[in-house]
């Protein structure tokens, strides 16, 4: 609108910004010919070539990158609207979800890309606060894939993207090979583009690149409400302590490996599954232990 023109240069170093972040992760924007657009609606949406990024957006200092650093913890993010439509260009618009139920596909991605531009202009650990900082936003009420066949636009729509986002964050951390990790969410928006696709062939997009079945983790934290737990007991021996830990989920033969570490600052990996394990800590107390739940996103009962 004129009377907001004034306010449309100081937008423009975030959009640049991010069609750089976007076009580095996810590969060239998808709609050269069409150009790229931000419109002034009442609403925010993501069309294709033409994103909505409702009225409050070009307000005069509304959201807007003010060179301090934002606080992440609180779920601060400058310009998060037009980030997150944004990436829909890449996730939602050029590759598309086949149902309404499967519409994590397009949010817990963008939701996810939120969290790359803040690794890419800040650093991975920012990104990882503002990535955790969703986790009280999650209501785990319902699955993140919802019903088939019905247009079902959810009950409790939030989850598919913060929770699917996490989900995303979580995957990252279990492949635990950046190089791998980032090629395969810039393949799927090239191998897929312009198409609709399922979380099927996403699921399989990942035992492949991978070659590690993921089928139990998709089912636990898309299909199903819970997220897993990681039951924990300390025993006390003459000959030192043991701690026998197992995962308690929902999903047969849910088995996810995680990594904790010690005082010492070292890094170590533990592999989890449905039966009950032992791992000798010595002098070690259970205290001691710091799992990374910032990496992945799970629940700690401790016995």
């Amino acid at each position: 609108m004129d009377y907001h023109l004034e306010n449309v240069p100081s937008k423009f170093v975030t959009t640049e910004k991010a069609l750089n972040t976007f076009e580095k992760y996810f590969g060239p924007y998808p709609f050269p010919g069409d150009g790229i657009k931000f419109l002034e609606t009442p609403h925010a949406m993501e069309h294709q070539s033409a994103v909505a990024l409702g009225f409050e957006y070009f307000q005069n200092g509304e959201n807007e990158d003010t060179g301090t650093k934002p606080d992440f913890a609180a779920g601060e993010l400058p310009d998060q609207i037009l980030l997150h439509e944004f990436a829909h260009e890449w996730w939602g618009n050029s590759v598309s979800c086949t149902d309404n139920a499967e519409l994590w596909i397009h949010e817990a991605f963008a939701t996810y890309a939120e969290a790359l531009f803040i690794e890419e202009q800040y650093s991975y650990e920012e990104a990882l606060v503002y990535l955790n900082a969703m986790k009280p936003s999650v209501s785990n009420k319902q699955p993140v894939i919802g019903h088939f066949g019905v247009n079902h636009v959810h009950y409790n729509i939030w989850d598919m993207y913060v929770k699917g986002a996490l989900f995303l964050n979580t995957l990252r951390h279990v492949i635990d090979n950046d190089s791998l990790w980032f090629g395969i969410i810039k393949g799927i928006p090239q191998d897929f583009k312009y198409q609709s696709i399922n979380t099927h062939q996403i699921l399989e997009y990942f035992n492949q690149r991978t070659g590690t079945n993921f089928t139990p983790l998709f089912d636990q934290y898309l299909r199903l409400t819970e997220i897993p737990i990681l039951e924990i007991q300390m025993k006390e021996k003459p000959s030192g302590n043991i701690l026998q830990y197992r995962w308690k989920a929902n999903t047969e033969d849910f088995a996810m490996p995680i990594t904790y570490q010690i005082a010492s600052g070292e890094k170590k990996w533990i592999s989890p599954n449905s039966d009950w394990q032992k791992l000798e800590l010595g002098s070690t107390q259970v205290e001691d232990l710091d799992f990374h739940t910032d990496r992945f996103y799970f629940k700690i009962e401790k016995d």
